[in-house]
């Protein structure tokens, strides 16, 4: 890990991570085979490159894609739930949701999705 993220954290690497992220899970799908499993894992704590990212992907896929619980395959690997909602800043307010007419890939699944 490196000791002087801390140190420099803010908002705006936070988002601008989301893109990043995004693309190397897309990547990843895309060089998969069928009935193929990717494993995606990060080092981050945020929301935004964890949940909202693995979010994106399975709107995206439109039901070709499935998250798959696998803690039977490893019950000694200590794990939480994931988070099914979480704020995204935006020009200084902290939102819960996509505002009306906007989408955006950073957001929680509504709950239509």
């Amino acid at each position: 890990k490196n000791k002087r993220i801390w140190s420099t954290w803010n908002q705006k690497n936070a988002l601008s991570l989301h893109p990043t992220q995004l693309q190397i899970l897309q990547r990843a799908l895309r060089l998969c085979r069928a009935g193929g499993r990717v494993v995606y894992s990060t080092c981050s704590l945020n929301p935004l490159e964890n949940e909202a990212v693995v979010a994106q992907v399975l709107r995206q896929a439109s039901g070709s894609l499935a998250l798959v619980d696998v803690s039977n395959l490893l019950p000694g690997l200590e794990r939480r739930p994931g988070m099914t909602r979480w704020a995204v800043p935006r020009e200084g307010q902290l939102l819960w949701e996509a505002p009306k007419g906007h989408t955006s890939s950073m957001f929680a699944p509504s709950k239509v999705e």
